[in-house]
Order: C-alpha cells, then sequence, then structure tokens
C-alpha cells in the first residue's frame, strides 16, 4: 500500500508537468508567429521615408563683389573686419598716395597762378578792344571835319578862280586894271592851295586812323594768341589734375555695394597690396538661399522641386538648436565640377539662431517614400551591382 500510494503521486505530478510544458511552448510558439507575421506585414507594407544627405552652404541671394587694388603700394590705413556691415563707396583701404597728392598740390597752384595770368590777359584784351572802338569813333570826327575843311576850300579856291577868270577878262576889255588882275589872280592861287593843304590834311587823318587802327589790331591779335596759348595750358593743366585726382582715387579701395565684408584680407600699416590682388568682398544684404552640391547618382531623378528637406548647421548643434526646415526650389542638371547644384529655400530659423551667407551644415532631402522590402531589395541589388562591377575590374 505504501508503495503504490507513492508511485500514484509521482505518475500524477509527471503527466502534470508535461501537460504545462506542452502548453507553454504552444504559447510562445503562437507568440513568435504573431510577431514574425506583424514584422513580414511590416517590412511589405509600411512606408519608409528615403533621404539623400549632402554638405550644403548657405549663399546670399544678390552678388558678392569683390574688393580688388586696381593698383600696388602699401597701406596707410585699413577698416576690413569680417562681417562688418558697410554701405556702398565706403573706403575700406588706403594706399599710400604722398607722391600724386605732392603733385596735385603743385598743379592746383600752376593752375591758380595761370588763372590770374588769363583773368588778366582777359581785361587787357578788354581795353585793347574799348581803345580800338574808341580811336575809331573820334578818328571819324577828326576825319569829318578835316574833310568839310577841304570841301569849303575846293569851294572857295573855286569861286577865287572864277573871280581872277572875270578879273582877266575886264582887263582885257580895259575894265580893269593890272593891279585888280594880279591881286584876283593871287587869290586864285592861294585858294588852290590852301585846298590842296585841307585835301592832304584830311588824307593824312585818315592814314594816321588806318596806321594806329592796325597797329591795335595787330597787338589785339597777339593778346589773343597769348590767351588762347595760356587757355592751352589750362586744358592741359585739367587733364593732369584730373589724373592725378584718378590716381589718388584709385589708392582707395572703396566698398562697391551695400552689405556685409566677407573674404576678409588681414592688412597692417605699412604692408604691401600688389596689382589686382582681392582683400576683401562684399555680400550684398538680400535673402539667403541653401545650396547643395550632390552626386549625379543621388541628384538626378531622385531630387526634384518641392521636396522636404531638414538642414543641421554645423554652427549651431541641432540636438540644441534643432533643425531648419526648407524645400527643394532649383535642381540644375548642368554638372559642374562633376556635382548637380541644388538650392532649397529655407523656412523660418530656430530662435537664437543667425542665418549669414557662408554657413554649412548637412541637409536630408527626402526623396521618395518606398516599403522596408523595397528598400532592402534595393540595397541588395547595389551591393551585387558594386561586387560585379568589382570583380570585372
Amino acid at each position: 500500500m505504501e508503495r503504490g500510494s507513492l508511485i500514484n503521486p509521482f505518475s500524477r505530478t509527471l503527466r502534470s508537468l508535461e501537460r504545462d510544458g506542452y502548453g507553454g511552448g504552444a504559447a510562445a510558439l503562437a507568440l513568435g508567429a504573431l510577431l514574425l507575421g506583424a514584422w513580414g506585414l511590416w517590412f511589405v507594407e509600411a512606408e519608409v521615408t528615403v533621404h539623400e544627405v549632402s554638405r550644403a552652404n548657405l549663399e546670399a541671394t544678390n552678388s558678392t563683389w569683390w574688393v580688388e587694388a586696381p593698383v600696388g603700394g602699401r597701406v596707410l590705413s585699413s577698416t576690413l573686419s569680417l562681417d562688418r556691415s558697410v554701405e556702398a563707396g565706403a573706403v575700406l583701404v588706403e594706399l599710400d598716395a604722398m607722391t600724386e597728392r605732392l603733385r596735385l598740390k603743385e598743379a592746383r597752384a600752376s593752375r591758380a597762378a595761370l588763372g590770374a595770368q588769363i583773368a588778366a590777359l582777359e581785361e587787357e584784351i578788354g581795353h585793347e578792344r574799348e581803345g580800338i572802338e574808341g580811336l575809331y569813333k573820334a578818328d571819324e570826327a577828326r576825319l569829318g571835319q578835316a574833310q568839310a575843311l577841304a570841301r569849303g576850300a575846293a569851294v572857295d579856291a573855286t569861286l577865287r578862280g572864277d573871280e581872277a577868270e572875270r578879273m582877266r577878262q575886264l582887263h582885257a576889255q580895259g575894265h580893269a586894271s593890272d593891279q585888280d588882275m594880279e591881286r584876283s589872280a593871287a587869290l586864285a592861287s592861294q585858294g588852290k592851295e590852301e585846298a590842296t593843304a585841307q585835301r592832304l590834311s584830311a588824307a593824312q587823318v585818315q592814314w594816321s586812323r588806318r596806321s594806329q587802327e592796325s597797329e591795335r589790331r595787330a597787338n589785339l591779335a597777339r593778346l589773343e594768341r597769348a590767351l588762347a596759348e595760356l587757355e592751352g595750358e589750362l586744358r592741359a593743366l585739367d587733364s593732369t589734375l584730373e589724373g592725378l585726382e584718378h590716381e589718388i582715387a584709385l589708392r582707395q579701395l572703396r566698398s562697391p555695394a551695400r552689405g556685409s565684408l566677407a573674404a576678409v584680407t588681414p592688412l597692417r600699416e605699412g604692408s604691401m597690396v600688389t596689382r589686382d590682388q582681392r582683400v576683401a568682398s562684399v555680400i550684398s544684404e538680400g535673402p539667403l538661399r541653401l545650396v547643395a552640391r550632390m552626386a549625379p547618382q543621388a541628384a538626378l531623378g531622385r531630387v526634384t522641386p518641392g521636396q522636404r528637406a531638414r538642414l543641421r548647421l554645423d554652427a549651431y548643434p541641432w540636438t540644441q538648436y534643432g533643425a531648419i526646415e526648407a524645400r527643394v526650389d532649383v535642381v540644375d542638371a548642368e554638372l559642374k565640377d562633376g556635382a548637380v547644384r541644388v538650392e532649397l529655400r529655407l523656412g523660418p530659423a530656430p530662435r537664437r539662431v543667425w542665418l549669414r551667407h557662408g554657413l554649412t551644415g548637412e541637409v536630408e532631402i527626402d526623396v521618395e517614400v518606398m516599403t522596408p522590402a523595397e528598400l532592402v531589395l534595393r540595397t541588395l541589388g547595389r551591393a551585387l551591382t558594386q561586387a560585379s562591377e568589382a570583380d570585372g575590374g
């Protein structure tokens, strides 16, 4: 009895353990099958966003202007500093122009003296023209008076001649004495001499007038020639002044546009600048764009305008500041340096993030949506293709 009673409980316990073990394994198997089925469903039905990642940088949409030295020289002063805002025309670097400034000072002094000479000569020419006009009027009066006297003397001589002829006829008829005839003849002769003298006097006045006018006009012509020569020297001096001012202006490197300085070359007083050397660039103010240069196989046919993207800036860790939303704007199909240029529009920047030209980062572009199965097959296909190409090589 005791032995049988001991064996029966043991058998019941063994059967119970067998039943419990079989049920637990089935449950585990069922759970595994359920998980495997869920994973398989996810593997073939779930949607996964595929990204293309590339390095990118911010660029100003407006032009970048270079500040170049048109001439070489020694630096007198420089206000170049990175990111400094400048106005168009502001002097950024001034080169030594002492020689040109001294020449300019001498040229200006010479011009002032030449201007005074020209003013004095113009005044003298004015007086000479007034003298010619006054002489002409005075000689006109003298000539008119002499000609009037000559005409009066000619009339008187004619009358005296007529009187002498009448006396000669009367003397021939015995009606006039010899004395009367001789007196009338003498008066007629005197009248002719006086008429001749007055005519000669009028001619002399006219000749004197012409001679003086000729001398004055010759002097006026000489003065005008001298004035023309001085004016020619003045024009040449003005050209020299303009050239010197231009030379000095070339030694003042100015900002070509309003914006902020970039690509600055440190310049100290006394350092040398060579001709055509670029000392800085000016980024004109305007909205920024994100530019990525991607491999052709990653961009062509995959990256299209409108796709969403995210930018993580190197200068602002995304774990602290977050990412900046962006959208693809332009995809340039023409390769440049073996890369495709992709331009993106930026969304609002996170607080305390200062966006500016030149910042770099990593951009992640959502190029397509596919299932994990498709993604695995694509990856496998690429791996096989690369392996085949490696074997063929």
